[in-house]
This record gives structure tokens, sequence and C-alpha cells, in this order.
């Protein structure tokens, strides 16, 4: 795919997520917000791991009980400890570690594609299982409005897969990491970075707030 072509694809992706998360943060704050900057991160290996299967190498049944783990454990410490790290983020970077490991596998023999399948089916079920506590945990209203905001991120990660569908085949197929096969993985991790940067601005948020109650 020409340069032109592939940037002209994540630009469309990375506006709808932009106008979605924009609705999001008048209607919900930070927290629907961050929901939809992650469905971006998972777009395009989502998007592809569902309709092609291209990522998902390893025995199914293998992946959806480490799928299964990682939701629970997704959730897990978003209840548990959703303030001492961002666990979206993090599930992000996974995700972004094991599309370009699923790139190398495929120009080298041995355990690189089972890699790549468990470091993505990770990734994807915690980042999810994450994010959508955090949403379904913060958000306050009826429970349309919860709904509703889930459902933003949803769509962002709908139409941006969408979008950034023939770059994630282009990926999944290819062998190496050459300009073009980085875009999905190096999309990942910039959204990743956006949600780090989001996290510590909603932390000082919260901290301003409770010395102002304190006053």
């Amino acid at each position: 795919m020409q340069g032109a072509a592939r940037y002209g694809l994540v630009a469309i992706a990375v506006a709808v997520t932009a106008v979605l998360t924009w609705y999001a943060y008048q209607h919900g704050r930070a927290d629907p917000a961050r929901w939809t900057v992650l469905c971006l991160a998972l777009a395009a290996p989502v998007h592809t791991a569902t309709t092609n299967s291209l990522y998902l190498t390893a025995a199914p049944s293998g992946l959806l009980a480490v799928g299964c783990l990682a939701a629970v454990l997704g959730a897990y410490a978003v209840i548990r400890a959703d303030r001492r790290l961002p666990w979206d983020a993090l599930g992000a970077g996974v995700v972004a570690a094991g599309v370009a490991v699923h790139a190398v596998a495929i120009r080298h023999e041995g355990p690189w594609a089972l890699a790549g399948s468990l470091l993505l089916v990770v990734g994807m079920c915690f980042a999810l299982s994450a994010g959508l506590t955090r949403v379904l945990r913060t958000e306050r209203g009826a429970p349309v409005e919860v709904a509703g905001s889930a459902l933003l991120g949803l769509a962002a990660m709908l139409l941006a897969g969408q979008a950034l569908g023939p770059l994630a085949v282009e990926s999944a197929v290819g062998a190496g990491l050459d300009d073009g096969l980085r875009t999905v993985p190096l999309l990942a991790c910039a959204a990743a970075v956006a949600l780090v940067a989001m996290s510590g601005a909603i932390a000082g948020l919260r901290r301003r707030d409770l010395r102002d109650n304190s006053i």
C-alpha cells in the first residue's frame, strides 16, 4: 500500500475517534473519553482477528482460556488497584508488542507465532475488560447513559477498524517490520501513550479536587 493511502486511512480512523472522544468527554468527562482512545488502539487488531483470524495461529481452545483469564485479571486490576497503574494502557502496549512479534514470526520459524498470538489475545482481553470495567464503575447516571458511554467506544472500534482493516491485513500477512508493517503497532503505542497521559491528567484533577474540598 502506498504511503499516502496508508496515512489517509490512519487519519480517517484518528479523526473518527477524535470526534467520538470529544463527544464522550462532553457527556461523561475523562473516563468515557479514555475508553474511546483505548478502542482506537485495539481497533485494527480486533477487526483483523475477528474477521480473518490472521493473528490467531495458536489452538483456539488455548487462546480462549488465556483470553478469559486475561479478562478476569483486567477487571480485577481496575477494581482493586485502578489508581496504581493505567491498566488499559498496559493492555494496549501488550497488543502493540503482539502485532510486532507476529510480523517477525512470519519470517522466522519457532515459537514466535505462538508468542504473537498469546500477546495479542492477552492484551486485547485484558485491555477491553479493564477499560469497560472502569467505565461501568466511574459513570454516574441512568443505565442508558452508562450503556451509551460504553457503546461510544465500541462505535469507535468498529468505525476505526473498518478504516484500518487494510493496514491490519497488510501487517498480519507481511514479513518483518518495514514502514508499512509498523503502522498498526505504532498506532497502538501512540494510543497507549495518550492513555498514560490521560491517566496522569485524571489523577491530577482528583488530587486538586481533594485539596479544594479540604480547604
